[in-house]
């Protein structure tokens, strides 16, 4: 979607308010752990300072996400600021390294700006429920569903030979 410049400077005190929803279901290819996306509800405000254009507002959608301990799918609310300053003429060093957007054509286009404060609003590695147990690492039984006998500590190789000795000394 894209947002006229044009529509700033002729909007009551200068400032457009915008409500539209945004399809982003392409990210469920591109995020692993993005399972399925709700349209996402955004609600920004463009308005213009000096020769500056800031936009604000949040972004709100449903997911559903696929947890990174057990591999199950669950269904979860995702609510992200979208903040962004924008101009319209070449960026300078400083502005580059704060990341200024510049504006081509008079034109905002706000589906890249939502798309990436979505994704940095998204779980690295989601989980389920604090108290997920994940799967077994050897014979990959769901642990939240039913124990399994595997034995899964792991002796550092420097300290095995002691491990040995204590076994030893039990026995």
């Amino acid at each position: 979607m894209r947002i006229s410049l044009h529509d700033v400077l002729h909007a009551p005190q200068q400032k457009l308010t915008v409500d539209t929803a945004v399809d982003l279901t392409h990210l469920c290819g591109e995020v692993p752990q993005l399972q399925h996306l709700e349209p996402v509800q955004v609600a920004v405000e463009l308005w213009r300072a000096g020769d500056v254009y800031q936009l604000q507002g949040e972004g709100c959608t449903d997911v559903q996400l696929r947890c990174s301990r057990c591999l199950t799918t669950f269904r979860q609310k995702v609510q992200f600021p979208i903040q962004e300053t924008l101009v319209e003429r070449e960026l300078t060093e400083e502005e580059q390294e704060a990341d200024v957007i510049r504006i081509v054509d008079r034109q905002v286009d706000l589906l890249p700006l939502v798309e990436s404060a979505l994704i940095l609003a998204l779980p690295y590695a989601p989980v389920c429920r604090d108290e997920c147990r994940g799967l077994c690492p050897k014979c990959g039984t769901d642990r939240n569903e039913r124990p399994c006998s595997c034995d899964t500590s792991t002796i550092d190789l420097r300290w095995s030979k002691l491990q040995d000795l204590l076994n030893n000394m039990n026995h």
